[in-house]
């Protein structure tokens, strides 16, 4: 019996490899990966931070990799215990008027874990993994999750990637900013890629050999077992590489930095291993830049900019590789007061679409004149007529040290040194 197991658990194995390699040498002629799906729906938002307080007034700081969902202004979302009943929402009456449902707008429709839920009212309610969505009265303020654990059946709403299937000990999801969404990463959590060419042609062609850098298949332990998606190969050298559903996996030695994608444009044969994807808007590209980490820009390449306080700290926009995009709640403080009328000559607003709708990092304010202006985690965008051609950065650091009448900007502008500055826009 023992023999017989053995026996059994190696024509396992073989066939397992033998599927996988199937899979990885049908790939070549269509190039056909899987598309990754979104991340969030038009009119819910996405937060990847924990909010804490200035401390005593200096301090603005985030955690990333903690991530909430939110409604059109980013306010927390929940789900509730009491919903118990597939596509209904319990919460009606006095409760909806504490926990207002998160809706969707007109046109909207349902895909993948994201569905729709009629209500008493004929409104449309987002639900996410059969869980219908809400806001809290008790958050006053953008990032507060004072709702979280009311009555014991209220908790913040999050995302759940790659359907929570298990996964190989050194392979988790991350987000990959280059790559603007959720994809797999290694032990060091660099993004991996995967591979749809044919076997034994996945070493890059170059000009000179060596390459300067190169794509290095994903070592699977020799006491790896598939799981889930992810399944193994046997290399011609004896070594053993990840699949995931049926495409090799490769790290590439030209991404250095957490977030680069760096090896996302060199062959058309190897895609990043995305996850889930975030929503653009398509008046919006991110132009690849190796010192920050990819900058927003207009789609005829213009660099965008926000108006950001002076400020430095940890968190802040001149830490390493240029930091964080900012925190969103100063930037919801400066809003569209950072830049009037004579500002708005020289720094032409980013309008969106009149039927433009808020999703993921991006969301829209609304003009005195009318229109809809995106902005990026809180910060209005504007490009600036100093660039004079496609990757210009010229307005990018200009401070301006200023006095404002505005009572509540001048109080958050005060404690950093009474500036704003304007700062290109990096994902």
């Amino acid at each position: 019996m023992r023999i017989k197991s053995r026996l059994t658990g190696a024509i396992a194995v073989a066939l397992i490899a033998a599927v996988g390699l199937y899979a990885f040498s049908r790939r070549e002629a269509g190039l056909a990966y899987p598309q990754a799906p979104l991340a969030t729906p038009p009119g819910v938002t996405l937060q990847n931070m924990l909010y804490q307080a200035p401390a005593p007034y200096t301090l603005y700081s985030t955690v990333k990799g903690k991530f909430r969902f939110g409604d059109p202004a980013g306010m927390t979302a929940y789900v509730t215990d009491q919903d118990t009943q597939p596509g209904a929402s319990s919460c009606t009456g006095d409760c909806a008027e504490k926990w207002p449902p998160v809706l969707a707008p007109s046109g909207a429709t349902q895909f993948g874990e994201w569905t729709i839920v009629g209500r008493p009212d004929g409104a449309r309610q987002w639900a996410y993994r059969g869980k219908p969505l809400y806001t809290s009265k008790k958050d006053p303020r953008w990032g507060e999750t004072k709702g979280d654990n009311a009555d014991g059946v209220w908790h913040v709403a999050g995302p759940v990637w790659n359907n929570g299937a298990a996964m190989p000990p050194d392979i988790s999801i991350s987000e990959v900013a280059e790559a603007v969404g959720q994809a797999l990463v290694d032990d060091r959590g660099m993004a991996l890629y995967a591979y749809a060419g044919a076997p034994g042609h996945d070493v890059l062609k170059c000009g000179s050999s060596p390459c300067a850098h190169n794509f290095v298949p994903f070592a699977a332990p020799q006491a790896a077992r598939s799981i889930g998606d992810f399944t193994m190969i046997d290399r011609a050298d004896g070594t053993r590489q990840w699949l995931f559903k049926g495409y090799p996996l490769y790290s590439y030695d030209g991404d250095v930095r957490l977030g680069d994608a760096n090896g996302k444009t060199v062959d058309r044969h190897f895609r990043l291993a995305m996850i889930s994807r975030y929503f653009t808007p398509p008046e919006v590209a991110l132009r690849p830049d190796e010192k920050f980490g990819g900058i927003w820009t207009t789609m005829n390449g213009r660099t965008l900019y926000m108006r950001e306080l002076l400020h430095y700290t940890a968190s802040g926009s001149h830490s390493s590789r240029n930091g964080d995009p900012g925190v969103p709640e100063l930037g919801m403080v400066v809003g569209l007061l950072g830049c009037d009328a004579e500002c708005e000559k020289t720094h032409p607003p980013l309008i969106a679409a009149d039927t433009s709708e808020p999703s993921g990092y991006w969301t829209l304010l609304q003009r005195p004149d009318g229109h809809k202006q995106w902005a990026y985690q809180g910060y209005a965008l504007y490009a600036s007529e100093k660039d004079e051609k496609a990757g210009d950065m010229l307005s990018n650091d200009d401070y301006d040290v200023l006095r404002v009448e505005s009572v509540a900007l001048r109080s958050a502008i005060d404690p950093f040194g009474q500036g704003l500055y304007w700062h290109a826009v990096t994902p």
